[in-house]
């Protein structure tokens, strides 16, 4: 989680993005921005304090878009696992197909000059989330069994959607988007199968793998997505032994607008506090809701 942009923030770096895919980052200015904004040059510097961090804010904005539209599907609970898995890879390949002009230009930018230290740090968070993300997709779809294996069918499944989207990119690979990504899931199945045939030592122990992650993992990243705590706070409501139907509903109401609420910009506060006020008043719930209250400080600060 990040903080919330504000509507003039976005303006800003949806402007940028289409600046950069055309002339370059290097080739456009700020005084540029600003004028394709409609604002002036102070007034945008009022909102990134130079183009380092603009550049730095674009690369938070496209990752944050993508995990805000792959959370909404955790939100689908019915559907199953695999499922899941193959429309949010639709989603991961939607998202780069949109940017692509802009994310060569980025890629050509930083062939020729090198990867300086804000691309290497934000490149090795994405990298690390990413794979913390496909392990958790592993075991929910083959079990626990998987656990050994899991570093290797991460790096599987991020290798192949790397490369296909590389070429993707370089117009090399052509078939629709939902067929692509039918066949990623499918690969991702023989794989699974194999080593779960053939029982090999994995390469890495599991928990070195662990080691790896949990060692370089940001302490902002460990923080939950609010749809995925939502998510669970509704089967918890479900399952509380005597509530009565007309609470239960009362409560799973309650995160259907915190739900919704949250696609505003900016929430609104009253909304926010007032919902979860009244889902405070289930004990079993007052957890999950203490995590919320930390997220939502982001929104409400």
């Amino acid at each position: 989680m990040v903080h919330p942009l504000t509507d003039k923030q976005k303006q800003i770096i949806q402007t940028a993005i289409q600046l950069f895919s055309s002339k370059g980052s290097s080739g456009t200015s700020m005084q540029e921005i600003a004028e394709y904004c409609g604002i002036s040059k102070g007034s945008l510097y009022l909102q990134f304090k130079s183009k380092e961090e603009l550049e730095k804010n674009i690369l938070i904005y496209c990752a944050q878009t993508l995990v805000d539209d792959i959370m909404k599907v955790e939100r689908e609970s019915s559907l199953p696992p695999r499922e899941m898995l193959q429309k949010q890879t639709e989603l991961i390949l939607s998202h780069v197909l949109e940017l692509r002009e802009y994310l060569m230009m980025l890629l050509k930018e930083m062939a020729g000059k090198g990867h300086d230290g804000l691309h290497k740090e934000l490149m090795l968070r994405f990298q690390l989330n990413t794979l913390r993300w496909f392990r958790s997709k592993v075991i929910a779809l083959y079990g626990e069994e998987i656990s050994p294996y899991t570093l290797d069918l991460s790096l599987v499944m991020d290798g192949l959607l790397s490369a296909y989207i590389r070429l993707m990119m370089g117009d090399m690979l052509k078939p629709g988007i939902p067929e692509m990504a039918a066949h990623l899931v499918q690969l991702l199945d023989d794989a699974a199968e194999s080593v779960l045939r053939r029982r090999p030592s994995p390469l890495l122990p599991e928990s070195q793998w662990l080691d790896l992650l949990n060692k370089n993992a940001d302490p902002h990243d460990t923080r939950r997505h609010p749809l995925v705590i939502m998510k669970e706070m509704k089967q918890q409501i479900r399952s509380i032994p005597d509530l009565p139907p007309p609470k239960t509903e009362n409560a799973l109401d309650a995160i259907r607008m915190l739900e919704e609420e949250l696609l505003h910009s900016p929430p609104r506060k009253v909304v926010l506090l007032g919902m979860m006020n009244l889902l405070e008043e289930l004990e079993s719930m007052q957890p999950a809701c203490a995590e919320l209250r930390e997220l939502f400080g982001l929104y409400l600060n």
